[in-house]
Parts: structure tokens; C-alpha cells; sequence
């Protein structure tokens, strides 16, 4: 199969390489949709962070939705827990997890010395 553009969601990377070669008319385009995971992450590094001219990345966050109402927009805001959750799902950013399940945890005041 050949295809002149792929146009998806990111899934995987099995599902991403196959698009991708799949992609081989002269021309051919591949137009992804992510959500923001982790800064690790391997499209992230392969591709939105590759400086090749041939690869164009652009980042767009909650803000730059113009056929969103200001009102879903700002309920989204305040309905959206901070830190990871808000920088990846209002901002659009490639953040860690970590800390998310214990954020509070404190090593030197939740823990016991073993002496």
C-alpha cells in the first residue's frame, strides 16, 4: 500500500513506522495527533525534537483552540489538577509523572532511619 498522506493519532510505534513507510509517493505527507506523555518519550526525541529541515513539529495547547468556547476553556482550567495533568492536558508540554501518586511525599519526614 502506498500512500500519498497519513493522518492519525499517535497509538504506538509499530502503528507509527508502518504509516510512516507506508508514506512513499513523491510528495508524501504524515500529519500526527499526540497527547503529551512523558519527556522520554520516543516521538518526542526521534521526531518533535529532531532538528532535520525535512521534520516539521508544531505545538499547540488548550489556549490555542479557536473553536473552543473561553468558557469550556476556563472550566477546563480550573477543573484540571495542577502539575503534570494541567502542563500536559492545558499547556500541551512533555512532562514527567513523577511524583504524581505520592506528591507530598517527603523522603527525609515520611521515612525511618534504620539505625
Amino acid at each position: 500500500m502506498r500512500l500519498k498522506y497519513g493522518l492519525f493519532r499517535i497509538v504506538c510505534i509499530n502503528i507509527f513506522s508502518i504509516t510512516h513507510f507506508s508514506c512513499s509517493s513523491e510528495g508524501a505527507r504524515l500529519i500526527a495527533d499526540t497527547n503529551p506523555s512523558h519527556p522520554e518519550h520516543w516521538l518526542l526525541k526521534d521526531y518533535i525534537q529532531n532538528t532535520d529541515p525535512q521534520i516539521l513539529s508544531y505545538s499547540f495547547g488548550l489556549d490555542d483552540n479557536t473553536f473552543l468556547s473561553e468558557r469550556y476553556k476556563n472550566n477546563m482550567k480550573r477543573s484540571t489538577p495542577t502539575g503534570m495533568f494541567y502542563d500536559r492536558n492545558i499547556k500541551g508540554l512533555w512532562v514527567s509523572g513523577e511524583s504524581v501518586v505520592y506528591p507530598d511525599f517527603d523522603r527525609n519526614v515520611h521515612t525511618i532511619s534504620r539505625d
